[in-house]
């Protein structure tokens, strides 16, 4: 074998193992995976685990779908007296469905929680 032989091989299997390990991801557990292809929201929606992806095409995203708690503090709130009182902190707590990932995610982003606070 010649040199340009053995450099296209070695090109080759290094190529391989940049896709394989540039694709595999996990998925941790209480959460779904979103995946961007191309800049454009796929409706393929992945369960926890290890999942496979297109490198460099790709990209993904782990959505919570189990309940979670998100505060926002030091609210100030008017009176119509014109009074400003302040609260300290409110807890919202939200639970998003696998079945509606997809749309939400298209409608707010993978920040869906953030956008409804």
């Amino acid at each position: 074998m010649s040199v340009i032989t053995n450099g296209l091989i070695f090109l080759g299997i290094l190529f391989v193992i940049t896709i394989i390990t540039g694709g595999l991801h996990k998925i941790d557990e209480g959460h779904v995976g979103v995946y961007y292809i191309g800049g454009v929201l796929s409706k393929t929606i992945a369960e926890p685990g290890y999942n496979v992806l297109i490198p460099f095409i790709t990209t993904h995203y782990q959505v919570q779908v189990t309940v979670q708690t998100d505060q926002v503090t030091n609210i100030p709130c008017g009176t119509s007296g014109g009074v400003l009182i302040y609260f300290d902190k409110v807890e919202v707590v939200n639970r998003l469905k696998k079945e509606y990932v997809y749309e939400t995610v298209k409608n707010y982003t993978v920040d869906y929680d953030k956008t409804w606070i």
